[in-house]
């Protein structure tokens, strides 16, 4: 019997369920910092106690694993320190790499807190039960994010805002959102 998060061939996969990604995005190097083989990281997550010192995380397509030496934040970025990465050379081979780690790694969220992944794919009915489509995307606008919904059948989109007034109700158990349309749409 395989536990949680084994795939086939018994190995440690990263995922806590079959549905999700075993690995997530969560920063993009940038170019190397100073002298010592630091580089600055565009961050895609709020979350930053993942990027912590001590922790491991994987670099680009082929995962290489790498440990974490410092992380801080630095006025408007962040800069990251890798072991074994020890001057600014050897941290350029890096440069616009991505960053993932294993998504079970990822903190529990809030009730009623989603990761845009847990969202990504999942049933949009309107609150008569009508499909709408399929969540294919979320904008982040500023003020709110916003969903973009898209009918195979009719290859339409429709663009439902991620606010209370608008989303009733998400169900990641059954793969359903359910929305009430906006005015504009009908």
């Amino acid at each position: 019997m395989k536990s949680k998060g084994q795939n086939d061939t018994g190995k440690r996969s990263g995922s806590p369920n079959k549905s999700e990604p075993d690995f997530l995005a969560i920063g993009k190097l940038r170019k190397p910092f100073g002298l010592r083989g630091e580089m600055k990281i565009e961050v895609f997550t709020d979350h930053l106690d993942v990027l912590k010192s001590g922790s491991e995380v994987f670099t680009d397509i082929e995962l290489e694993k790498r440990k974490i030496s410092t992380f801080r934040k630095m006025g408007n970025t962040f800069v990251i320190h890798f072991s074994g990465i020890d001057n600014p050379e050897i941290a350029k081979t890096l440069n616009n790499k991505l960053v993932y780690i294993e998504s079970n790694l990822l903190p529990e969220l809030d009730k009623g807190s989603y990761y845009y992944h847990q969202l990504i794919g999942l049933t949009v009915e309107d609150e008569n039960g009508a499909k709408l489509g399929v969540l294919k995307e979320i904008l982040e606008t500023g003020a709110n994010d916003v969903y973009v919904v898209f009918n195979e059948e009719n290859q339409k989109e429709i663009l439902i805002p991620a606010i209370k007034s608008a989303v009733i109700k998400i169900d990641i158990e059954s793969k359903l959102i359910i929305v009430k349309v906006p005015k504009w749409y009908e």
